[in-house]
Order: structure tokens, then sequence, then C-alpha cells
């Protein structure tokens, strides 16, 4: 072979030389060259890490709490093309099918209704609703608490225009925020930094 002569002349020209560096079979890894038998090692090690890491996340997603968390983590309300998104990576159908419906039919899972009694094809759960209705309570508590020099002062603080209006104006208007997109933590907290300014006050109503 081609690489063995010039191997040889190699090794021969550093021995001339009097130095110790020689050139390795190609079978030999002594110097940790990456050699085609080494390149095939790392890419089945990859490879198995991935295959690993995949056969994880399935046991993960076919978890119907694991499912629900992930969807209300960035959603209030849901379809249940948002639950089938979830479990997109199985592979099998009928196993993906059961678990979507194990999903919807869960004891955490609410249907959301119109006003004429016709589903709305959307879903919340109830720790959401739970966290809505808080944030129901204790806005009436500030829209029936906060008196005129209150505003005044909250408007001197320069609070988010948005958020003083939420707190002034008719408390229906939260009573409507279940049907929008909306994470009711972000409003909770945004109710929260107005009544800072009262801080004991808000507390007190709360309590």
């Amino acid at each position: 072979m081609i690489h063995e002569k010039v191997k040889e002349i190699i090794n021969a020209f550093f021995a001339k030389l009097g130095l110790s560096n020689r050139v390795d079979d190609i079978s030999t890894v002594s110097q940790n060259h990456i050699r085609p038998t080494r390149i095939r090692g790392l890419i089945n090690e990859a490879a198995n890490e991935n295959e690993l890491r995949k056969e994880a996340n399935l046991k993960i997603i076919k978890d119907g709490d694991v499912i629900t968390d992930s969807i209300i983590h960035y959603k209030s309300i849901f379809t249940k093309q948002d639950v089938e998104k979830a479990v997109k990576d199985i592979p099998d159908l009928t196993e993906m099918e059961l678990l979507v419906q194990q999903v919807l039919n869960s004891n955490r899972i609410l249907e959301l209704y119109h006003d004429d009694g016709e589903s709305s094809k959307y879903f919340t759960t109830i720790e959401v609703r739970n966290e809505e209705t808080r944030i129901i309570r204790i806005a009436n508590k500030i829209n029936d608490r906060v008196y005129y020099n209150d505003i005044y002062n909250l408007k001197s603080d320069n609070v988010l225009a948005d958020t003083l209006t939420v707190l002034t104006s008719n408390i229906e208007i939260l009573k409507y925020l279940y049907t929008l997109d909306i994470p009711f933590s972000a409003i909770f907290t945004k109710l929260f930094r107005i009544g800072e300014v009262n801080a004991q006050k808000i507390l007190k109503w709360i309590l």
C-alpha cells in the first residue's frame, strides 16, 4: 500500500533526525487520532444518545398531566388541536388518539360553553379557573375600596394606563377575560403592582 511505503520513508527520516515521532498504523489510535473506526464509534454513540433521548421524551408525553401542564404553561384556554400538537411525536396513531382523549376526559379539564349552552370547543383547567376566580375576587375588592385619593396617587406613580383602566372600570371586564387567551398570572401581577402603593390595605382586603 502507498500509505505503508510513505509511512516507512517518513519514519526512517524521523529516525535519521533522531526524533521519536512516528506515523501510526491505520488501526492504531495511540495518540487519540480520530480515524475511520473512531469516527464510526462517535456517530453510533451520538445516534444511541438521540434514540435514548427520544424514548425518554415519548415516556414523558405519554403522561396526561404532563401534557396538560405543558399546554397551560403558555395558554389559559386551549383546543383539542393543541393537545394533538403536543402528542404529535407519538408514532402509534391509535395510542396518540387515546392519549388525547385521556387529557380531555381528565377531571382537571373544564369544557367552556357559549351562553346558549353550545360547546365553544375550548377547554381550560380547574387550576386556571381557580386562579381566575381569585383574580376577580381581589379585583372586586379593589374596585369597591379604592377612592378618589387613591386613584390620584396611583396616577402620580405612573401606573400603567391599561392596568389603571382595569382597576377603575366596571369589574365585568375581568369576568370576560376567561374567553381570552391570556395567562391570568400576568393580570394578577399587574393588579399586585397597582396595590403596592397601598400594600397594607390590599392585604387587609384579601385576608
